[in-house]
């Protein structure tokens, strides 16, 4: 039987292979190379990619790769079952794959092209003979584990999953995700089965536009098959065959997709005709029409073979699931663009996708309408891209019948929150109705099966009648008009009725400046860094600005977590950088990178002739304004706090308001927008992005106050006021958030040094505090509601002038909640996941005149259905900021670290000269171990351990290797390489740009590709992924040489702080040392050279601040090469020994 982890992971490694394989002979056959690039530039000047040429090249190598394994994935599969009868390979491996490829075509009843892979004259001799070996080795007797394709009744859904997870940039590409087996039967309940029966079998034609590995079609056929039996028995089983077939039809885009669905519809029919069934190309030659091509544009070589296959208006059925992403390929953005009207602003590709299903519906008349059906991201539903969808095509050119939220049920492999969508391609009468299934809650816990979760179960049952409802979701029918503003609103009828009773005052966007983005670098991870990376990397202080993210805005306060270097003057005019030589020397290695980032205009940086360093977007003057309000873009409650000082990136938009508003107005507005009133309407017209795994509390769906939102500055806009604005706690809670940012534990051992007294004093204050604004919060939530009409009685508003302190769990809605723990009227995990102790009795210490008013509340909240609707966990403050240890432990660790980075630490000044000098941990306690202060904080980051174990661990976590072949693994290598080759191209540039030759420079910068961004997977460790990133950019505090240790195996330590004089310095001083006593390894002594080398390199390529170092100050490598007998490329090709397995020994150091 079929092992799926195994041929998974067995089928990656031989991709690699196989690409390595036909890339090597493509770059030594001119002809081939010749021929694919003529593909790319007529791909090119079409508008159908915008990819430079490399990166089209390679994605076409791994194609090929794919389609050549899958190919032989489907011989032995057809040779394990009993399709194919085994052949022994020839000489010819090549030659031979292909016969054998035209044999299982033959056998299935079709013409070699539907079976043969895409560029299949691409695979070179030994390409094709590692696939020989690899089927051999993993055969009966092979030597390694058989890769048995056995399988009953010929069930082809292993290749569903080798689909989506062959490749990992495929997947990326194309967004690769096959659709369950029961939501593809849903979909066709609702679409194929009425078509059968409104329009017979008879000519009945349908279309999956995405197909991928073929769900739909292969659901289709099977019931065509059964509607066929039915109708015909007399009806041959080839006869019923051919035409289910016929009636299914598929696109891709993806050539292996098509590869794949092509298979097992071929498969399907020999398992329908029987197996004892003497089929043949010649006997039976199916009908496939399957292509591969972009559907959106009808493009593909696949369509010369299936003309007329995405004519609009043909098909009786229009089914799939479209991909969710959006269009990074500005070529076919735009070509997108003007072909669909619905496309705008940042759209995902569901827009035109579902203009795409309808169009292609038949749209003869309401009665000869085709029936559509698709799984798609809810996103457009509320995120403005998706208003002109909604208002200019849905409710103008489709008649909708059905909406269900599917967000809350298990979808293996949806993580994205869903919509399926029903209707007919024939505009809607006034008349027409659409049910609406709203999701409630989220699965409890992962089911074990997802077709018998209790939400989709519950789907099942309220989708064909309104007025059905229960925890998981309800169903109502509403007109069709419901549904033709943006955005639509699908929740359950409790929060629509809530949204009804807000009133319609003046809107936000009417009370103030401006509610937009900010600021946006254009590449967050180069241009910010921690505040101490500035200073360690030598760059000009001038230029520092510190920035707001999203992540930073929490509970009324807007914390800086990084700072950037801001290229503008105060008049908005972009720097001279090469003015600035510290920040040039930092940037100038992602010169290539930043200069290719398209701007607005969809043109690079280079080809807009903008500053290449310069920041994506800047709205007026980001620092000048004084009364800013920030917020939180995602999040899962709402967010809102004063911007003083910081500029905020497009995580964190802003409000701006009036020049004549005051501190007092901007209090007021902040409270209104953080409360319960406000959280409750902008979810309701809010993307929800759904509950991602670092919120999520169980193994499920997760609770509704768990979901992750988008708070968009369009959305905001439209939130209407209360009549009355002011508020009795506005600016309380604005002085008591301040107050509370200046007592945290980095604030206060910024103060001073850290101490157990002075940490324990402050934060007795911050519980205080914070349990000061917890109460004044939850008056503040009452009294919104009295704002905004919502109170049934006014005695439930705050009026008492004794407010005691409150904890969370001590507020109305959470002793209600409690209460119906505890009573087993629900379940939650709101007290589990916030760390909170379930409070069923109301306080005894609290005032009695607010012991009344609280259980007033309690009772309101379970009277009244919009008051239970508001007091819900999803709409109230979650406080889930990290707690006080939390916080201590991160601000002891940095100062430990700022304490380890003192540059005295780091430089030996004896003889009156300032030399740099690598250090161990040991060597560091040495240095440390007297000063009281570092000792007291050692214990109080990690109580019971010595400081120098403290050491060792904070110092292992903040250091990268400074040689390549240490820090990454092999892929991570090459894609180093090619940064390197960028690096040399850029040089080349600069000088020719230097000696007058303009057009020469241009030409080179219009011929160097962009470097490849990094991933987790090419280092060798987590940690050197979280110092370095995506682009590799520098920011760990030390660096550790290779394969040289202390006495007790520790690293040998460097500082990142030093120039590259001071590296030099202290690698020389290594080398020389080793060289003289004779007792160091030969490959520790190899690996040394070796970072002397590189350093040596990276220097003369990318040090902008002077020409390379010469005489006395440079490096003797050529003579450390002689004397250890090696050569520059030998010692290039040095690689570490693997790692020895156990733990180091412990040190004696105390």
């Amino acid at each position: 039987m079929i092992d799926p982890p195994l041929l998974l992971s067995t089928s990656h490694r031989l991709v690699r292979l196989l690409t390595e394989s036909v890339s090597d002979h493509l770059n030594g056959a001119g002809s081939l190379q010749a021929e694919l690039r003529a593909s790319y530039d007529r791909a090119f000047s079409a508008g159908l990619t915008a990819a430079r040429w490399e990166e089209w090249r390679d994605e076409q190598v791994e194609q090929t790769a794919i389609g050549w394994l899958l190919g032989t994935v489907f011989a032995r599969y057809a040779e394990d079952n009993g399709l194919l009868a085994r052949a022994a390979p020839t000489v010819d491996a090549r030659s031979w794959w292909l016969s054998r490829f035209s044999s299982l075509a033959n056998a299935l009843a079709t013409a070699p092209a539907q079976l043969w892979p895409a560029h299949s004259h691409m695979m070179p001799e030994d390409g094709a003979q590692l696939l020989i070996d690899f089927w051999q080795q993993h055969g009966e007797g092979g030597g390694r584990p058989a890769i048995d394709l056995r399988v009953t009744d010929l069930d082809t859904g292993f290749l569903g999953d080798l689909y989506q997870d062959l490749s990992e940039h495929a997947r990326r590409q194309y967004a690769l995700l096959q659709t369950p087996v029961f939501v593809e039967e849903f979909i066709l309940d609702q679409t194929l089965e009425p078509a059968v029966e409104r329009f017979g079998l008879d000519d009945l034609k349908v279309i999956d536009p995405v197909c991928g590995s073929g769900s739909f079609l292969l659901g289709a056929f099977a019931r065509l098959l059964r509607h066929w039996a039915t109708a015909a028995p007399n009806m041959t089983k080839v006869e019923r065959v051919r035409r289910a077939l016929g009636a299914v039809h598929g696109v891709d885009l993806n050539p292996f997709a098509a590869q794949i669905t092509r298979f097992r519809l071929l498969v399907a029919a020999r398992r329908a005709c029987g197996s004892s069934s003497r089929l043949n190309s010649s006997t039976a030659d199916w009908p496939i029409n399957v292509a591969t091509g972009d559907s959106l544009l009808a493009k593909g070589d696949d369509f010369d073979t299936h003309p007329g296959l995405l004519t609009p208006g043909q098909y009786h059925v229009v089914v799939g699931n479209p991909p969710y992403h959006t269009v990074r390929d500005q070529a076919l953005n735009a070509r997108y663009r003007e072909r669909y009207n619905t496309c705008a602003g940042k759209y995902a590709l569901t827009v035109p996708f579902i203009q795409r299903f309808f169009e292609l519906a038949r749209n003869e008349g309401k009665e000869e309408a085709g029936y559509v059906g698709a799984l798609a991201a809810n996103s457009f539903a509320k995120r403005e891209f998706g208003r002109r969808l909604v208002e200019k095509y849905l409710s103008e050119r489709v008649t909708l019948s059905m909406v269900v939220d599917s967000s809350g049920a298990f979808i293996p492999g949806h993580g994205t929150p869903t919509l399926i969508l029903f209707g007919r391609s024939v505009p809607n009468l006034e008349s027409d109705s659409v049910l609406i299934v709203a999701g409630l809650r989220g699965e409890p816990s992962r089911p074990v099966d997802p077709e018998n979760g209790l939400v989709w179960q519950s789907i099942l049952r309220h989708a064909h009648q309104g007025g059905g409802a229960d925890r998981w979701t309800e169903s109502r029918i509403v007109g069709h008009a419901a549904l033709q503003s943006f955005p639509w609103q699908l929740s359950g009828s409790q929060p629509s009725a809530v949204m009804q009773r807000l009133p319609s005052n003046q809107a936000l966007s009417e009370a103030v400046t401006r509610i937009s983005y900010l600021a946006s670098t254009g590449a967050d991870e180069i241009f910010t860094a921690p505040r101490r990376d500035w200073t360690r990397q030598h760059t000009e202080q001038e230029y520092i600005v510190d920035v707001v993210s999203g992540s930073d805005v929490r509970d009324w306060t807007a914390t800086p977590g990084r700072s950037a270097f801001f290229p503008r003057t105060r008049e908005m005019r972009t720097v001279d950088l090469s003015k600035l030589p510290g920040h040039h020397q930092r940037l100038w290695p992602f010169r290539t990178l930043l200069g290719n980032r398209p701007d607005y205009s969809g043109r690079s940086y280079f080809e807009s002739n903008r500053a290449w360093y310069d920041w994506h977007s800047v709205a007026g003057s980001p620092t000048g304004h004084p009364l800013r309000i920030v917020f939180a873009w995602v999040s899962t409650h709402p967010h809102f706090a004063a911007l003083d000082d910081a500029i905020a990136l497009p995580s964190a938009p802003v409000i701006e308001l009036g020049p004549q508003s005051s501190s007092t107005e901007r209090a007021d507005l902040i409270a209104l927008l953080n409360s319960s009133t406000a959280c409750f309407w902008l979810k309701q017209v809010s993307n929800s992005k759904g509950v991602s795994s670092s919120h999520k509390s169980t193994g499920g769906g997760g609770e509704p106050w768990e979901a992750v939102y988008e708070f968009t500055p369009g959305r905001l806009k439209e939130l209407t006021l209360p009549l009355d604005s002011a508020t009795s706690f506005g600016e309380e809670l604005a002085w008591l958030a301040r107050e509370v940012e200046g007592c945290t534990p980095a604030k206060t051992i910024a103060a001073d040094t850290p101490s157990a007294h002075r940490l324990a004093e402050a934060r007795r204050r911050w519980n205080r505090l914070r349990a000061r604004m917890v109460a004044l919060a939850e008056e503040q939530d009452w009294e919104i509601y009295a704002r905004y009409g919502l109170l049934p009685e006014q005695t439930l508003a705050p009026g008492l002038a004794d407010i005691p302190l409150l904890m969370p769990g001590e507020r109305a809605f959470e002793i209600a909640l409690a209460r119906e723990v505890e009573e087993g009227r629900g379940t939650t995990q709101w007290f589990v996941r916030h760390g909170i102790a379930p409070v069923v009795d109301i306080p005894d210490h609290w005032p009695s005149q607010y012991r009344e008013l609280v259980e007033a509340r309690i009772q309101a909240i379970a009277t009244y259905g919009h008051l239970n609707v508001l007091e819900s966990p999803e709409n109230k403050r979650r406080w889930a900021t990290p707690g006080w240890e939390a916080m201590q432990q991160q601000a002891l660790r940095d100062w430990l670290l700022d304490q380890c980075e003192r540059p005295a630490l780091w430089y030996n000044t004896e003889d009156s000269r300032r030399a740099s000098q690598v250090q161990t941990v040991s060597s560091l306690w040495e240095k440390l171990r007297l000063n009281r202060s570092i000792v007291e904080a050692a214990s109080l980051y990690a109580p019971g351990k010595n400081l120098v174990e403290v050491l060792r661990e904070l110092l292992a976590d903040e250091t990268v290797p400074c040689l390549a072949a240490t820090r990454y693994k092999d892929s991570g290598i090459s894609k180093r390489a090619n940064w390197v080759r960028v690096w040399q191209q850029q040089q080349i540039e600069d000088k020719a740009r230097a000696s007058g030759d303009d057009h020469a420079a241009r030409d080179i910068r219009r011929r160097t590709a962009v470097p490849p961004k990094f991933a987790a997977g090419d280092f060798r460790k987590p940690s050197y992924w979280r110092l370095r990133g995506k682009s590799d950019m520098p920011s760990e505090r030390f660096f550790s040489y290779p394969a040289v240790t202390d006495r007790e195996g520790g690293p040998v330590l460097g500082w990142s702080g030093w120039d590259h004089k001071e590296r030099a310095h202290a690698l020389t001083a290594m080398i020389e040392k080793a060289l003289a006593g004779g007792k160091e390894d030969p490959d520790a002594l190899i690996a040394l050279v070796a970072a002397a080398q590189e350093l040596l390199e990276i220097h003369d390529l990318t040090d902008t601040k002077a020409a390379p170092v010469e005489g006395s100050n440079r490096m003797p490598l050529d003579d450390w090469l002689n004397r250890i007998g090696a050569t520059h490329e030998s010692i290039r090709r040095w690689r570490p020994k693997p790692a020895k397995r156990g733990r180091p020994p412990k040190s004696s150091a105390g």
